[in-house]
């Protein structure tokens, strides 16, 4: 198709572990005219181009200005603003955009009323789900901070949203085992990658003389302390290395430490294998230790490719992992180098961008897509077996089976009740 036929590419609004830049650059290195837009700030910083557009500029300083308003009055006088001014960007918008490329966090409309608009006025929409707006919550860590009744309120709440917003899309990518609420075929996530944008000056890996073990957690359900306890217990043995744990960092200064570090510990609890911390890692040619729950047929489902190389655990315990990459460093070089091939083979700009350039232009065929019945994992994210079991049971018993809102997939139901069972 001749560039100036291509369609045009809206990309936004929420920023998720660079994945909405890096959705953005990989269609604009295809050719496609892509705009980004972010509606708030990312505490990562990660880097993305400026927006020029001086609706949408208008737009964030009414935004930032509400933020901050006090009196009734001025914050009255200002919500309206905000919401003309975010009527006017949309209007804006829908005349310069033919594809819009979302996550589920967040459309133009805090509510999403934007999609149904944007399809009556057939408008191409892609929406990207990158794990917990998606997954159900008593299938999250977070769960053990809730009452049974507020995970029952989040649950029916994710569960609303994700129909309506697979009902008015024309593509989701989605992760399989965070996919449970699903009912029409999807892309799966690992499928299309992770992209990844090269640091701005000249960040090269180097393999340190001395062992340095990074883990840098954005969230308190990666099993940081457990990992501190490994830690702790490999240099009671007399292991010599330096961990170092970045919390809260600008992204640039993870991707200074991850060119310099001997491997990273992702999470202990995790349903995927390479997330955004670990595609950064081997992009420098450096491995990851991973607690990975699901099968890798599970984590693969409905993908042509072959599962990225990583050193996995599957029990919660990352100490057997940490000492093999320790010990055996002729492995976890290997290891690393085949991570950087895997991501340089197979989720490069080149190949990630013609995937999604195949969805813009509405060409990607139906041999790609993982059906919603096939999934088959239950065991949620960032929680032990023990802790997953005591929640689900205690949920289960208070409000029922079909308050899981998995009761469409049968054969998911019988097994997590199966496992449930076994496991008692």
């Amino acid at each position: 198709m001749p560039l100036s036929l291509l369609p045009k590419v809206f990309v936004g609004v929420k920023e998720i572990a660079g994945m909405m830049c890096g959705i953005t650059h990989c269609l604009q290195q295809h050719g496609f005219e892509t705009d980004l837009y972010l509606f708030d700030k990312h505490s990562f910083s990660y880097k993305h181009p400026v927006n020029s557009n001086p609706i949408f500029n208008n737009f964030l300083t009414i935004q930032e200005k509400l933020k901050t308003a006090r009196g009734k009055e001025k914050v009255a006088l200002l919500i309206n603003e905000y919401q003309k001014s975010l009527e006017l960007l949309f209007q804006d918008l829908l005349g310069k955009y033919d594809v819009f490329i979302f996550n589920g966090w967040r459309t133009i409309f805090p509510d999403y009323s934007d999609l149904p608009l944007l399809k009556r006025n057939g408008k191409r929409v892609i929406m990207f789900f990158l794990g917990s707006e998606g997954r159900p919550q008593w299938m999250q860590g977070n769960s053990l901070e809730l009452s049974l009744e507020g995970i029952l309120r989040q649950t029916q709440t994710v569960f609303n949203r994700v129909r309506f917003l697979e009902q008015h899309c024309d593509y989701v990518v989605s992760h399989p085992p965070t996919s449970q609420f699903l009912t029409r075929p999807f892309v799966p996530f690992l499928g299309v990658g992770i992209p990844f944008l090269k640091p701005i000056g000249n960040v090269k890996p180097i393999r340190p003389e001395s062992p340095l073990v990074l883990h840098a957690p954005s969230s308190p359900y990666k099993g940081t302390s457990r990992i501190r306890a490994a830690v702790e217990t490999l240099k009671k043995e007399g292991q010599q290395f330096e961990y170092l744990e970045l919390k809260g960092v600008p992204n640039a200064v993870v991707l200074e430490n991850l060119a310099r570090c001997s491997f990273v510990i992702d999470e202990l609890y995790s349903d995927s294998l390479l997330a955004g911390l670990g595609t950064e890692a081997a992009h420098f040619g450096k491995p990851t230790l991973i607690g990975s729950l699901p099968d890798i047929r599970d984590t693969m489902q409905g993908s042509a490719l072959p599962p990225p190389p990583c050193e996995i655990f599957h029990n919660g315990d990352p100490l057997p992992g940490m000492r093999r990459l320790l010990n055996d460093v002729e492995y976890t070089h290997t290891l690393g180098d085949q991570a950087r091939a895997y991501v340089n083979a197979h989720w490069s700009v080149e190949h990630i961008g013609q995937r999604l350039a195949d969805m813009a232009r509405g060409e990607m065929f139906s041999g790609t897509l993982c059906q919603p019945e096939n999934i088959n994992y239950f065991r949620g994210w960032g929680l032990s077996d023990e802790e997953f079991h005591s929640m689900v049971t205690r949920y289960i018993k208070a409000f029922g089976h079909d308050a899981l809102y998995i009761s469409d997939k049968p054969q998911l139901l019988l097994s997590l009740l199966r496992w449930l069972k076994k496991n008692s």
